[in-house]
């Protein structure tokens, strides 16, 4: 049996939970953040509804490290909507185009003194390989998303 591994990234974001929640289920603000830094989102389609799929494309900028050889030039994470509670929780699968491995994600939104605090929990990876690439990917990412909420990204 393989032991099923977990990302978790907390983060306190100065943004109402409603602005958040936009970021992560509106596809032109998708397109601005929703990847690691050093690449680019050429692709975001989200029908954001229990049993709606969602679909990013991220390709690599200059300065990011390449993907893994299996991915190719181009990065494309899919998944289901499997929970949508707006403004506070959105559950989705995840996984890579052309790879086996199927994950969750988990992202509830709360009300914090400074905003919005977010959890995110990416569960279900299958080795410590894709624990650390993916933990890798999802630190930048949030990163990503906090310069976004700043208005540092366009």
């Amino acid at each position: 049996m393989i032991e099923r591994m977990a990302v978790r990234q907390r983060r306190v974001l100065s943004a109402t939970r409603e602005r958040v929640w936009d970021a992560w289920t509106r596809p032109e603000l998708m397109m601005k953040w929703f990847c690691p830094l050093g690449m680019s989102t050429t692709r975001a389609e989200a029908d954001v509804r229990v049993g709606g799929h969602y679909r990013v494309a991220m390709k690599p900028g200059p300065s990011a490290p390449p993907p893994p050889p299996q991915f190719g030039d181009l990065l494309v994470a899919e998944g289901v909507y499997e929970q949508v509670i707006p403004s506070s929780l959105l559950v989705f699968t995840w996984s890579w185009v052309g790879q086996a491995e199927l994950s969750r994600v988990r992202v509830v939104l709360e009300e914090h003194r400074r905003g919005t605090e977010l959890l995110l929990i990416h569960e279900r990876l299958t080795d410590a390989d894709s624990l650390a690439f993916h933990e890798a990917g999802w630190v930048a990412t949030l990163d990503n998303l906090v310069a976004h909420l700043a208005g540092q990204i366009a």
